[in-house]
Order: C-alpha cells, then structure tokens, then sequence
C-alpha cells in the first residue's frame, strides 16, 4: 500500500520554494504544489483500532493548504462520503475490506474552513459505534473524500481521499466476584484419583490455579463432550467468560467450546462468542459475547482438546 510522509510534503514544499526563487519573470505560472489536501491521507489507509461497545467514538479529519505561500483568503471545503471507492482500494491494493456497516457512523459536518493566513482547517469529527454493527475480527474501509473547494486552487488527487481503515477491540472488563458461585451440574469429575484437593469440578471456582477440576480417569473414563454448570447465585449481565488451563499438564487442555446461558437453570440459550476456543497454554484467556446478556447460570461444554484427548481438566473459570 501507498504511504506519504511528512517527509514527502516537506520536499514537496521545498522544491515550491526552489522553483518560484529560480524564475525572476512575472509569466510565472503558479505551483501545482499548491493545493488543498488531507493531512490524514498521507498514511493509506489511516489505521484506527477502537472499543467494541455502544458508544460514538471520534475520528478527527480535516484539510490543509500545502505551499511556501500565505493564504490569503478564507478557504472554503466541502467533504464527502466516497462508498464506491472502496472496491478500487482493494482492487488497487490486493485487499478484500468492507465498507463500514451502515448505521454505525455519522458525520459531525462536512464543511471545514482555512482561515486567512493559517494552513490547517478546523477539525471535522466522524463519530463511529462499533455496537451498532461490527463483527470481531473484521476491519472495515470508510472513505472520506474532499469533495469541492471554494476557490480554483487545485486539491491534490493523491492527498485527496482519507481510507479510514477501522476495526473494535472488545473493551476490558473486571471479572465477577465468584464468594457465592457453586457448581450446578458436571457431567463428569475425578473424586479420588486427583487427591482430596483435586479433581473436583469445584476447583475449577476456587481461586486456585494450582488445583482443578479433570474429568473422571479412574474406574472410567467418559468421552467427550465435557459439561460443567455454574451458578452465579444471581443473574448478572455477562459479557464474556475467561478460563485458565491447568497449569502443568498440554494434553487434555481446552480446545473447541461453546457456552450456553439461562435464568432458571432449565431453559438455555447458546451464546454466539468469540473465539470459540483457547490456547494450549497457561494464561487466563477471555471469549467475549457478541450481544451481552441476563443469566444467572452459565454452562461450558467442551468439544475437543489439545491432543485429542477423551479426558478434560480446567483451573479456573470466570465470567465478566
């Protein structure tokens, strides 16, 4: 992809500067140097990562008056949406970005000004909401484009277009107090092979990552899928869930999961979440919900592991 620098512009400017203190003679014509451009579109695209959640949030563009000269009088600049050039970005470039769902953003004005003797105009605001329809993991292509300026000095084509290329990061979220949480159900535990302070799907609640809960390996061992029920003792917002793998042991680990949510611990429903599996590892790893909801039960079913294991084991489990 194409980038422009400060540098870029600063050469630009210089070689204005040499080319009008060459020429001595009044058939001078004027420097194609000197136009109107965006500052944001020297980087293509203009990366902007932000916070998955319903709230506006800004990105800041504007105009510039790029010349060795004075502006002279009060610039006027029309701007507009451009959805048709994002198929000629990606044709350009090799890419495949969609164009930012619509609904989720909205201009705070179109028109900007370059006053008398400055170069920069006012700041303009388009106000995304990446809860009003992003996916996780999808980057998402808005071009903004100068439309007109109100004058005949040129706008430079290159500069003219700002690709706003923008994806959400879900928003950090403090885990859930748990002093009141038990297990409402297990579709398997291993109750004497672990020792007396392992094993036990309770472990998988007890603020311990050295202890946890394994499925039954003694006397049987049931395959997949594992099921472990929590109830939270009150129903709580859930925005997403984390979990920690047992600390010292890679087969059996978490895999493929998805998690199921109810009120009464009868009636559930399947949360669509992201991602729908964990790392072989030891870190505390979050899946976040795509829509938020009320439950007070939460239910994890395990469909696979690391190994391809029949047996499963967590430390810890949380929700947020």
């Amino acid at each position: 992809m194409k980038k422009y620098t400060l540098f870029h512009l600063g050469m630009i400017g210089l070689l204005t500067m040499l080319t009008l203190s060459s020429c001595e003679n009044d058939d001078l014509e004027i420097s194609p140097f000197a136009q109107i451009y965006m500052p944001q579109a020297v980087d293509k695209p203009s990366q902007h990562t932000l916070v998955m959640k319903d709230s506006a949030q800004a990105l800041v563009f504007g105009a510039a008056y790029g010349s060795p000269d004075v502006l002279e009088m009060e610039m006027d600049i029309q701007f507009e949406l451009a959805p048709e050039m994002v198929a000629e970005f990606n044709q350009e470039n090799g890419t495949g970005y969609e164009m930012m769902p619509e609904g989720t953003y909205e201009f705070s004005g179109k028109q900007a000004f370059i006053n008398s003797g400055e170069m920069q105009s006012n700041s303009l605001k388009m106000w995304v909401n990446p809860g009003k329809g992003f996916d996780f993991e999808t980057q998402y292509l808005l071009p903004v484009t100068i439309k007109s300026v109100q004058s005949d000095l040129p706008i430079n084509e290159t500069l003219r277009t700002t690709y706003f290329l923008v994806d959400a990061n879900p928003p950090v979220y403090e885990a859930y107090d748990r002093s009141q949480w038990g297990v409402f159900d297990v579709s398997s535990e291993e109750v004497s092979g672990e020792g007396e302070n392992n094993g036990h799907a309770k472990h998988a609640l007890d603020g311990d990552i050295e202890t946890f809960w394994h499925t039954q390996w003694q006397g049987a061992s049931p395959g997949l899928p594992h099921i472990i029920t929590v109830d939270m003792g009150e129903s709580k917002l859930i925005n997403g869930f984390s979990f920690i793998q047992r600390q010292n042991r890679g087969s059996g680990n978490v895999n493929d999961l998805f998690i199921e949510v109810s009120e009464d611990g009868q009636n559930w429903t399947q949360v669509d979440i992201f991602p729908g599996s964990l790392p072989n590892d030891n870190n505390n790893n979050p899946v976040f919900a795509k829509a938020q909801q009320n439950a007070r039960y939460f239910k994890v079913t395990i469909t696979s592991t690391h190994g391809d294991t029949n047996f499963t084991h967590m430390a810890e489990i949380y929700a947020f």
